[in-house]
């Protein structure tokens, strides 16, 4: 089973249906690994450094852990959230590829130099990130 760790904006802020819509576009072999699925555990504890730690903590072992690391930043033009260019920058200290998801006429990330090094791939669909999985991961 090959991990995919897959990185957007809050789902619980803006529509999660990509996760299932890149599921479908995929075959089995591949799984996700979805950062905020700690999230009822973590609101229990409160929102706190120790949660804030315990999310970097966690984030950082499900990104070594995967094969690749997908960055969906369609839902959020012209300003990538922090906690996704956090992301982009773990994959990159890890040696993973990267492909970013964004909307054709966003060339924010191209605008920041250091995070337009650590993308390995760029798609403007969640069909041309599958399609890209396919042939790389």
């Amino acid at each position: 089973m090959t991990k995919i760790y897959l990185s957007g904006p809050n789902t619980f802020e803006h529509d999660s249906n990509w996760y299932q819509e890149l599921h479908d576009l995929l075959p089995r072999r591949y799984s996700f690994v979805v950062p905020m699925r700690y999230h009822h555990k973590i609101m229990e504890m409160g929102r706190d450094l120790v949660a804030d730690r315990f999310i970097m903590r966690r984030d950082t072992l499900d990104v070594q852990r995967c094969r690749a690391v997908l960055i969906n930043l369609t839902q959020t033009p012209g300003k990538p959230p922090t906690e996704c260019m956090v992301e982009l920058g773990m994959a990159f200290a890890y040696d993973k590829d990267v492909i970013v998801v964004t909307d054709p006429n966003d060339d924010t990330l191209e605008s920041i130099t250091a995070a337009a090094r650590a993308i390995t791939y760029s798609a403007t669909t969640l069909e041309e990130a599958a399609f890209l999985l396919k042939g790389v991961v």
